[in-house]
This record gives structure tokens, C-alpha cells and sequence, in this order.
């Protein structure tokens, strides 16, 4: 005769497979012509199915290894939401879902093509909407921020929408997760053996430097940023082929962090999702010693959540099809435009450094490494050599030079030839960019002030930052606000003096949310005031072109500057690929970093090759070792008769294939075999390029060791 403890034991699991069985109940929302949308009541799990191969996605764990997992975890892959949550004035952070959750009622409504749920917490006094609904290949989930209502004590920190949506365990099914970091990589679905233990994680974006400041590191390369909101599965279904989702984070994607676990890092499971943050936390100092507690920010952050995911099958659905699928959105957004290129011959990019400045007995010294007059023998000589057009950058032109000037004034350094020497080099090269940076400031720049013009952290202290340097060891944040005001006083003064070209650094990357007085601006704010000053100067300029800009700008932008060419090569991480060449590839033109940094020049001439990058060189006239005590100290290798004959020999070898693909689109990318690439144009060119150390022989052709060939399709 069982016992009271027993018969409860029992209970439990027949409540439990009451639940689970209950789980399989679901009931359709929405069809049309390539999917069919189901729901569960209970727990909000959503099937979709793809019409044309039956194959269907499911958005939480059906099959729960006995054991596997601890009961908090199986909840949370058992539950279409989850959210994280604490308690006023105590910072322990407590996550729990609709299957955890005491007290969670849900009230589903049919909508055209999906559904409406209100979710209420109850015992946590917290509230909020989600709205899913199909529009052609695609699935829609928004909560929208006004729907979101915390009453009593309780508030909420984060939230998770269907972080489950395609998880593959260990390597049960081929596939990968993509990841938009650095250019590109992918986790592969394996057995793991529990080898790794840290998942991925990173902020869209970049790091926030109004919460929480970032250490720098001379020794210490900080991984790639994700420049774009987006992340994917890649399924290989043996019963039913390739499939693949890609999703694009719409709204929230300011203060979004990016989460992919490979299998073994705390689950079996291979998954990836995104994790919006509705507050977050950061010291707020007690004491002038700099000590001080944790706190949560009081004001939610003012966005809604907005997830936008494509399904889709056959070729379409891996990498290739991902990075297509966002090339067709972000046109459709009209944020990428076809380039119409009529060229000859392929860009070459080349910075030259003006003056930079050292420490001297009483006074800042100026150290002139490239005149004017220096700088256009060196354009015409390079242009006379290649034949290529070039995009030159001129840097440090301003009065005092390059560092410790910016926000610069509009006067061009007396000692590098004034304001007439710009004035002949300019009317002499009418590709001619001025560099400047609009997101920065220094204490000793007449422009700038450290009380007025600064960005405060959220724990209203300065956004001040190190540069590792000695001549200028530290630099501020510019407020948002007050970086669209220079612009808006320097677009007069460009008229002015003829400079229609501009190369913007910092603000096409920096992203902060900030404080003054009671007054926060977010870091959706902090992007809006970004995209307005660039507005101003495209209405205003003949070509404006940024370094490494995150996506929200890439409108903006006549070009990507410093296009990363790895991914942050993580060991979780399988191949690196080109998805950010292959979106981008046909209408906004991308350079590689400076070919002078490169520590194997012919591999990574290959790989400019391969994702169709233009070449970047940063040059002086005066030999390097005169920056050894400035703040460009470790530009260790510039001096243009070094690399004069190597930028000849890299424009010989890399112009004769790039300019056959110039203006065509990427269409695909794939290996032949380990180390050999194929990439295809929109042009029927393909372009072959070979890692390896031997001679590789694909049909009739020969593609040499280290080396590419260029072909027709129809040749292959």
C-alpha cells in the first residue's frame, strides 16, 4: 500500500504528463499561401509549417530528455516567453515564464492571420502584450512598450521572446546557427562533450558606455561588434531538405543583447535568441573613492519589441539566403540603393596623416608628416602607377593636427602648407575626404568643453575614456545633442572653403545612452540624433563616407570603411563568412582595413578578393619613427616609399578580377574544398580563389597555390 509521500510523488507525474500531453494541443491562427501559424494556449509555443515541404518549426522543446535538465530550465525551453524581474531595492534578478510563473493568465484573441495574447503575471503585479501574426514567408512577434504595465513592487528587466524557435540538440540534426559577428561566423550543431561552458554574448550594436565603462587593453583585442540586428538557424533535414530562419530584430534592438549557446554550454542544446532589456543595471557611486552599489535604472527603456522572422527552404535558407533575405529587406527599407558604377578600374583608399603632435619642454610640438603639396605627389604618383581610382582621406589637416583637436575647428595647420596648400591639393584631386570625427572631444580642444559638451553616464559621471597614450592619455564622449550642433555650425564653414567630402569616424559607431540632470536619452535617442546630423551633412555634401558604421546608418553612408574580414573566431565558432560583403556587395561599396597592419599579405589579399573588399593603406611622406612620441604612435608602418611598389603589386593583382565583378551583386558562396572558394556574381562571373599551399585542379582548370582565377558560369 503506497503511502500519503508516495500517492504525492504520483500525483506530481501524472500532472506533469497531464502537462506535457497537453502541450501537443495545438490550435491554428493563421494561413496563407507559404505558411500555416499554430498556437498553445497555455504556454504561447507557436508551430509553423512550412507549406510547400510540410517541414514545421517549433518554438519550444516537445521532447524533454528525463533528467537532462533542471526543472527551471525545462520550463524555460517549455515556455513561449520568459521574462527576468526584481524586486525594488534589491538587485538579485529572478527569471521565470509561463510555465513557472504562479498566477500567470493568459487571454488569447484570434487576429487576422494570428493572434493577441494578454499575459498577466499576476503574483508579480506585471502585464504586458504579444502580438504574432503571419505576412507572406514571414512571422511577426511584437509586444508593444505602451502594452507593458508593472504594478506593486515588481520590475521587469528583461524579457525573452521564443528563445527556443529551432534549438537542435547536441548534433542530432545538421545545421548551424549564424551569427552576425565580425563579418560573419557560424556555430555548427555538434556533440560538444561539454567542452565549452561560456556561451556567445554580445550586444547589438556595441558596448553601452553610459551604463557601465569598457576597460581598454594595449595587450587584449576586443572581439567584433554585431553591426546588424539580425541572427539565423540553418537546418539540413534529410527527410525534408534545407531549411533555415532568419530573423530581424525591428524594434528593441538598441538595448538588445544577442545570445547563442552552443551545445553543452548549460543545456544539450543548440539555440540562439535574442534578449531585450527593459533596464539594466550600473554602479552608482557612494563615495569619491569611487566605491558604490549596484542599482537598476528607474526609466524602462521608451522601445517596443519588434521580431521579424523569414522561413524558408532549399537554397534560400543557409548563409547565402540570409544574408540575400536582409540585401532584399534593408532595399525594400530604402536603406540600400544600387550603385549605378560605370569604372574602369577598381578604387584604392589611402589616409594620409598630416601632422600629429608630442610633448615639448613647455608646449604641445607639431609634427608635420605629410604637406599638402607631399600629398598630392603622393595621389598622383600612385594614381600615374595604378590607373585606379582613388579615395584619399586626408587626416590631421586641421590647425594642431590630428589628435587632441576634436571636435576639429575649421583652419587647415599652417605647417603643413595653410589654407592655399589645401587650396591647390584640393582643386587638384577632387576625390579628396576630410577626415573628422564628430563623436569625441578633448579637454584641450578650443571647441569643446568638458562640463557642457560631455556625455554623463547614468550615474551622472563623465563618459571619460582612455587612449593608452601619453601626449593625449584620455577622451570624452560628445552628447548626441551637441555633436548634430557642430555639424550644423561646420556645414556653412565647408561651403565656405570648397570641401564637398567628408570620412566620418566614432559616431558612425559609438552607441550610449546618457544622463543630465533628470533628463535620460536613450540609446535609440542617441541613434536618432547620429542619423539627423548625417541627414544635414548628405543635404549639404557630394559624398559622406564612414567608418565602420552599424546598420542604422548604412543609409547615410556612400561608403564602409574598415569592413571587418574575420569574425571574432571564437572556438565555438565554425566557418568565418561573408555575410556583411554579400548584403552589402552591388550597392554600398566596402574597403578592407589598412593593408599595412596585415600580418600575412598575401592571405589577406585573398580574402579582400574573395568577399569583393577594396584595399586601404595609411600612409605618410616622413618616415614613421618621427610618431614614436605622439598619439599615432603605433603606426609603426606608413612611410610611402615603403609601400609605394607593395601598393602596385597588390593593385596588379587584385584590379584584374575586382573590376569584372564591379557593381554586381554576390549571388553565391560556397567551397569546393577545404581552403578553395567559390564566389558568384550576378554577373555569371565567379571568382576562385585557393588558401592552400598546392595548385588545386577543379575540371579543367587550375587554380593556383595561394591565388584566384575569375571564370564564367557557364566555364565551371
Amino acid at each position: 500500500m503506497l503511502n500519503s509521500r508516495t500517492w504525492s510523488a504520483v500525483l506530481v507525474i501524472l500532472m506533469v504528463i497531464f502537462t506535457r500531453s497537453g502541450a501537443a494541443a495545438y490550435e491554428q491562427m493563421g494561413e496563407n499561401d507559404h505558411l500555416i501559424l499554430y498556437v498553445q494556449k497555455d504556454n504561447l509555443a507557436i508551430r509553423v509549417k512550412d507549406k510547400a515541404t510540410g517541414y514545421t518549426w517549433s518554438s519550444v522543446i516537445e521532447e524533454l530528455v528525463p533528467r537532462e535538465n533542471n526543472r527551471s530550465w525545462e520550463n524555460f525551453m517549455s515556455s513561449g516567453l520568459a521574462v527576468e524581474y526584481y524586486e525594488e531595492n534589491r538587485t538579485r534578478l529572478i527569471r521565470t515564464d509561463l510555465v513557472s510563473a504562479q498566477d500567470v493568465e493568459i487571454d488569447l484573441t484570434p487576429k487576422e492571420q494570428g493572434f493577441s495574447a494578454q499575459v498577466f503575471f499576476s503574483s508579480l503585479g506585471i502585464h504586458l502584450e504579444l502580438q504574432v501574426k503571419l505576412e507572406e514567408n514571414q512571422v511577426v512577434v511584437h509586444i508593444p512598450h505602451d502594452s507593458i504595465v508593472e504594478e506593486g513592487t515588481v520590475r521587469l528587466a528583461s524579457i525573452y521572446v521564443y528563445p527556443f524557435l529551432g534549438a537542435v540538440r547536441k548534433g542530432e540534426l545538421p545545421g548551424y546557427l549564424f551569427v552576425p559577428d565580425g563579418v560573419g561566423a557560424l556555430v555548427d550543431f555538434a556533440d560538444n562533450k561539454n567542452k565549452f561552458n561560456v556561451p556567445y554574448e554580445a550586444r547589438i550594436f556595441g558596448d553601452n558606455e553610459g551604463l557601465t565603462s569598457t576597460t581598454a587593453s594595449e595587450i587584449v583585442k576586443p572581439p567584433y561588434t554585431v553591426k546588424a540586428p539580425v541572427f539565423g538557424l540553418f537546418h539540413d533535414s534529410e527527410e525534408h531538405g534545407a531549411h533555415g530562419i532568419f530573423a530581424v530584430i525591428e524594434e528593441g534592438q538598441y538595448n538588445a543583447r544577442l545570445l547563442a549557446y552552443p551545445n553543452g554550454v548549460v543545456t544539450q542544446y543548440n539555440w540562439i535568441t535574442a534578449k531585450f532589456h527593459v533596464r539594466e543595471t550600473y554602479l552608482q557611486p557612494t563615495s569619491k573613492t569611487m566605491g558604490g552599489i549596484i542599482v537598476y535604472e528607474k526609466r524602462p527603456n521608451p522601445e517596443s519589441i519588434q521580431v521579424r522572422y523569414f522561413f524558408s527552404h532549399g537554397k534560400e535558407s543557409d548563409y547565402v539566403g540570409m544574408a540575400q533575405t536582409y540585401q532584399t529587406y534593408l532595399v525594400k527599407q530604402g536603406i540600400l540603393t544600387p550603385k549605378q558604377l560605370v569604372r574602369d578600374n577598381t578604387p584604392i583608399r589611402l589616409d594620409i596623416l598630416g601632422a600629429e603632435t608630442e610633448n615639448g619642454l613647455f608646449s604641445k610640438r607639431l609634427v608635420p608628416m605629410t604637406t599638402f603639396e607631399q600629398a598630392l605627389e603622393m595621389v598622383n604618383e600612385i594614381q600615374s602607377l595604378t590607373g585606379g581610382e582613388l579615395m584619399v582621406i586626408l587626416q590631421g589637416w586641421n590647425k594642431g593636427g590630428l589628435s587632441g583637436t576634436s571636435p576639429y575647428e575649421i583652419r587647415f595647420e599652417g605647417g603643413l602648407g595653410g589654407k592655399r596648400g589645401f587650396q591647390e591639393l584640393v582643386s587638384s584631386q577632387s576625390e579628396l575626404y576630410l577626415y573628422t570625427d564628430y563623436g569625441v572631444g578633448y579637454g584641450e580642444a578650443k571647441r569643446f568643453s568638458i562640463r557642457s559638451d560631455a556625455a554623463r553616464r547614468l550615474n551622472k559621471t563623465t563618459i571619460e575614456l582612455p587612449t593608452m597614450k601619453e601626449v593625449y592619455d584620455r577622451f570624452y564622449l560628445l552628447t548626441p545633442q551637441r555633436t548634430k550642433e557642430i555639424v550644423s555650425e561646420d556645414i556653412p564653414l565647408y561651403k565656405k572653403e570648397r570641401i564637398q567630402r567628408l570620412a566620418v569616424d566614432k559616431m558612425s559607431y559609438t552607441l550610449f545612452s546618457h544622463a543630465r540632470r533628470d533628463e535620460v536619452t536613450s540609446r535609440k535617442e542617441s541613434a536618432q540624433y547620429y542619423q539627423e546630423a548625417l541627414d544635414l551633412l548628405k543635404d549639404e555634401m557630394e559624398s559622406v563616407v564612414l567608418y565602420e558604421p552599424n546598420a542604422y546608418l548604412w543609409g547615410a553612408a556612400d561608403a564602409f570603411l574598415d569592413i571587418p574580414m574575420h569574425s571574432s573566431q571564437f572556438a565555438y565558432f565554425g566557418k568565418t563568412v561573408p555575410f556583411l560583403p554579400i548584403v552589402l556587395r552591388g550597392y554600398l561599396d566596402y574597403y578592407g582595413p589598412y593593408a599595412n597592419f596585415f600580418a600575412n599579405q598575401r592571405l589577406e589579399m585573398l580574402r579582400l578578393v574573395e568577399y569583393g573588399a577594396f584595399p586601404s593603406y595609411y600612409l605618410t611622406y616622413e618616415p614613421s619613427y618621427k610618431l614614436k612620441y605622439t598619439n599615432s604612435n603605433d603606426l609603426f608602418t606608413s612611410t610611402y616609399e615603403d609601400w609605394r611598389d607593395v601598393i602596385v603589386e597588390h593593385y596588379a593583382l587584385t584590379n584584374p578580377v575586382l573590376k569584372q565583378v564591379d557593381g554586381a551583386r554576390i549571388v553565391d558562396h560556397y567551397e569546393l574544398a577545404e581552403g578553395i572558394t567559390a564566389v558568384e556574381y550576378s554577373n555569371e562571373k565567379v571568382i576562385l580563389v585557393n588558401y592552400t599551399e598546392n595548385d588545386y585542379v577543379h575540371r579543367s582548370l587550375v587554380i593556383p597555390s595561394q591565388g584566384f582565377l575569375v571564370r564564367g558560369v557557364s566555364e565551371l
